[in-house]
């Protein structure tokens, strides 16, 4: 079984104080409450149980998850998978360029736009003074 982050939502009732194995103690005071709690599906029914059995309405559902596509641009730009040097150079994080989402964990792609962007695109890109400016600090301009 998997433990899954559940939001759950409590309405009326009466008050209650509790804590679930390894999470945090939760409390609601009659009124409307909101907590998160890390559980196996089988343990949320019977926590939803118990809090009915209190008189109160609640709501469960698991918590959102990232999409594929979403955890491979988050690990993109952790740098998750990466043997080398996070980035090409130490100006890359702030620079106009930089493209991180384009470097992809196995080392493929190109993390700087002057070198990867199509050529219309690097061209519109000039017109902006902050991208001169940072491909002529660029210790790799000779690369670009």
């Amino acid at each position: 079984m998997t433990h899954t982050l559940w939001v759950f939502q409590v309405h009326g009732g009466e008050s209650f104080r509790t804590q679930v194995g390894g999470n945090p103690s939760v409390e609601h005071n009659g009124g409307t409450s909101v907590f998160h709690l890390m559980l196996e599906e089988a343990d949320a029914r019977h926590f939803v149980s118990l809090v009915e059995k209190l008189g109160c309405t609640i709501e469960a559902r698991p918590s959102r998850r990232q999409s594929q596509e979403q955890k491979l641009e988050r690990d993109s730009l952790l740098g998750v998978g990466k043997k080398e040097a996070l980035w090409p150079c130490q100006n890359c994080p702030t620079c106009y360029w930089f493209d991180p989402v384009s470097l992809q964990a196995d080392g493929s792609g190109e993390p700087c736009g002057a070198k990867g962007w199509p050529e219309e695109t690097r061209r519109v890109c000039l017109e902006s003074t902050k991208a001169v400016e940072d491909l002529e600090a660029c210790p790799l301009k000779k690369e670009n």
